[in-house]
């Protein structure tokens, strides 16, 4: 069994946030911790003001993207206003940056468990449930 990793590398977005004393905490440790656990509170829950269906076109939508650039949130959000033609593009004017992330993260479990989409309402569903 290897040894306990004791060092972490901080690559330049977290490097920044780190030279910061926000949020508080006695060690980067404390403070990495609290950031943690504010993205899960952000991502654990599905946008309730989509359908089911609206919800798997949006994570769909979000799988064909590059989730790790730091704008994928409002690539999504174009993708999904340019769906005019359906409730879809007009409901997305509300959803909040929250919701965008949560829809992302959505995405990254199924394609994380699936491999590349589109997938099922079945697939999101156990994904949902697993938030």
């Amino acid at each position: 069994m290897p040894a306990p990793r004791t060092t972490l590398s901080l690559l330049p977005p977290l490097a920044a946030i780190a030279q910061q004393p926000i949020p508080s905490g006695r060690s980067l440790s404390e403070r990495l911790a609290t950031m943690a656990q504010r993205y899960a509170a952000l991502v654990s829950t599905p946008p309730t003001n989509l359908a089911s269906d609206q919800l798997l076109a949006a994570v769909n939508l979000a799988a064909t993207l590059d989730l790790t650039h730091p704008a994928a949130q409002t690539s999504l959000l174009g993708l999904l206003k340019l769906n005019r033609d359906s409730k879809l593009g007009y409901i997305a004017e509300t959803l909040t940056t929250a919701q965008l992330y949560s829809i992302i993260h959505l995405a990254e479990r199924l394609m994380a468990h699936h491999g590349p989409g589109p997938y099922s309402a079945d697939q999101l569903a156990a994904a949902s449930a697993a938030a």
